[in-house]
This record gives structure tokens, sequence and C-alpha cells, in this order.
């Protein structure tokens, strides 16, 4: 199973804060042998949709959107990790819909 993410150093804190944040999701906690790093202190976690909020077809954004926020900063994390990562990525997740990101901030 390839598994591709960002591990942060959080606070019990700030983890209940990001459990806040991605209510439609749940927290999961990975088992060391599928991290590429050694994790000293805490357990690393994946959040998983939530099958009710897990989306089979294309919505209306008016019933689901991304953010393009969110999108400029997986991209800027593409972008520094290098293009190893950015095959790696583009292998294991589907490109968002144009037509489901939303302007939710101005620059």
């Amino acid at each position: 199973m390839l598994l591709n993410g960002l591990v942060y150093i959080i606070t019990h804190a700030e983890l209940l804060a990001f459990d806040r944040r991605e209510a439609i999701y749940d927290r999961i906690q990975l088992p060391q042998h599928v991290i590429d790093a050694d994790v000293i202190g805490g357990a690393v976690y994946m959040y998983v949709g939530k099958p009710s909020f897990v989306m089979t077809q294309p919505l209306p954004v008016e019933i689901a959107a991304i953010r393009g926020s969110y999108v400029q900063i997986i991209e800027d994390g593409l972008t520094d990790l290098g293009q190893e990562f950015r095959v790696a990525y583009e292998h294991s997740s589907d490109e968002p819909l144009a037509s489901s990101i939303i302007a939710d901030h101005s620059d």
C-alpha cells in the first residue's frame, strides 16, 4: 500500500483542533511500518473520509466544493517536495475537478 503525505509535529491541543476542523473525516493511527521516518514520542495519524461524506460522483459546488486555497497548499507542497514525490502523489490521488474548485479568498 502506498501512502504519501506530510507528517506534522503538533501538540495534543492542536490534534484536537485538527479533529474539529476535519469533522467529516475519521482519524486513523498509522502503524510504524508504513511510515518512512523515525517517529519518537507520539503516534502518526491520517484522516480518512467518513463514508457518508465520500463522493462517488461530481456534485454541484453548492453541495460539495474544494477551496482554491487548499488546492494551492497542495500545489506548493508538491513543488517543494520535488518531482519524484509529485509523480507518486499524482499516481495515488484523484485530480480535483476544476468545476468543483471555488475561490475562497482574494489575493
